[in-house]
């Protein structure tokens, strides 16, 4: 009996073609993704910032008042 365990080189080479298939997919997929959270990040931030912003507005005018 000839009991070889291992894969042949086409059936490796079939695996190889499907990840990369699956890989091409998925890239723009996860750039838009990355994208959309730099922009919702950056939004984010800007409110951030122009909430601080108020608040020492109105720290200030506070402590002028008293």
């Amino acid at each position: 009996m000839n009991n070889k365990k291992g894969f042949t080189l086409v059936e490796l080479l079939a695996v190889i073609a499907i990840l990369a298939i699956l890989v091409v997919l998925a890239i723009p997929n996860i750039i838009s993704l990355v994208e959309k959270t730099r922009k919702n990040l950056a939004e984010t931030s800007a409110k951030s910032l122009v909430s601080t912003a108020k608040i020492i507005i109105l720290n200030k005018k506070c402590m002028e008042i008293q």
